[in-house]
């Protein structure tokens, strides 16, 4: 399965289709991202129902890297939550495992997986 590429702009869909009101969501929330100058940036399409559930509430930055796909959320791949593996669909799955991870088992002083929680108990998507 291809994830598809995002073709319109990525607040779009954040507004009640029903009343026109902004809906909270995390992309609301900052937090320092890695920069990404002079790497291929995948563009996805984070309203896809087929990508795993914490890829469409989070929204990671998501880049080529020669033969291998990456995903991160975070400063770096160090300190934030990362995957990356040969193809976008298996680099996905494996961040999401390491969110999973991460929220089951955060340092107190994790200031990106506080950011993850904080994310997820305002996003408009079903959280389990």
């Amino acid at each position: 399965m291809r994830y598809p590429a995002k073709k319109s702009n990525p607040l779009e869909s954040d507004v009640c289709l029903a009343t026109g009101r902004h809906l909270l969501t995390p992309m609301m929330f900052a937090m320092e991202q890695m920069k990404l100058d002079g790497l291929e940036i995948v563009a996805v399409n984070f309203d896809d129902p087929s990508l795993p559930e914490h890829a469409r509430q989070l929204r990671p930055l998501i880049w080529h890297d020669g033969d291998a796909y990456c995903v991160l959320l975070g400063p770096d791949p160090q300190s934030g939550v990362f995957g990356c593996e040969k193809s976008l669909e298996a680099a996905l799955d494996d961040w999401n495992n390491n969110v999973r991870e991460r929220l089951a088992h955060p340092r107190n002083d994790d200031e990106v997986a506080q950011f993850i929680k904080d994310n997820l108990n305002a996003s408009v998507y079903k959280i389990n």
